[in-house]
């Protein structure tokens, strides 16, 4: 009787584990809506910077106004839930370097 308490609190816990595992996994495959890269400031406005990634894109930073053409700014993309890189935003932004001029 005592064995059979045992084993079914042991079968209970274990499949509690699979199941808060299962559901971490599940919630961090959505994860993938932020992603890091790095931005080139190419241009300097009022209100803004533009970053340009290695590939081409160029991106928006707002209160970007510290920044100056030719610093690195690390970045956290926000893909706005679509396919295409070209509508994405920055979410988040630090300074990470600059190039000589």
């Amino acid at each position: 009787m005592k064995d059979d308490v045992i084993k079914i609190v042991s079968l209970c816990f274990a499949l509690g584990c699979i199941l808060v595992a299962l559901i971490l996994f599940c919630t961090r495959i959505n994860d993938d809506e932020e992603y890091p890269t790095t931005l080139l400031v190419v241009e300097k406005y009022e209100d803004y910077v533009v970053g340009k990634t290695a590939t081409g894109y160029t991106y928006k930073i707002k209160d970007g106004d510290d920044y100056e053409i030719g610093d690195y700014v690390s970045v956290i993309m926000y893909n706005n839930n679509t396919d295409t890189i070209e509508d994405d935003s920055v979410l988040e932004h630090r300074y990470s370097g600059f190039t000589e001029k």
